[in-house]
């Protein structure tokens, strides 16, 4: 018996949790929307002089099978829920039929707190 991952469990978590984006090739009209579940996580590094630096991982987690066309590195992404942009940094493919796509942000990401 085959169990469909895909349909069982990405289709789903994908409706609950995925935001809409817009992908833009370098020097081409913009893709039609399509979307991916957002993440984004903090990191400190203490550094020797006791101070911290903090930096943003921001990254798309997409399904495959729903991207005619693959996101690629130098393309731009709007989040059209906040109309933030991001340059995509990198396309990573999990093995699974799913990809994480890296971003880097446009403007700065300031975090509070």
């Amino acid at each position: 018996m085959t169990i469909d991952f895909g349909k069982l469990v990405v289709g789903p978590a994908m409706n609950a949790f995925a935001i809409g984006v817009v992908f833009t090739p370098p020097g081409q009209a913009p893709l039609p929307q399509s979307r991916g579940v957002w993440s984004y996580r903090t990191s400190d590094v203490v550094l020797e002089d006791g101070s911290r630096l903090s930096t943003v991982d921001i990254s798309l987690g997409i399904w495959g099978s729903e991207y005619p066309v693959m996101p690629q590195s130098g393309w731009k992404m709007r989040n059209t829920v906040n109309g933030s942009d991001y340059l995509v940094d990198a396309v990573i493919p999990d093995g699974q039929g799913g990809w994480t796509v890296r971003l880097k942000a446009l403007t700065p990401v300031l975090v509070s707190g």
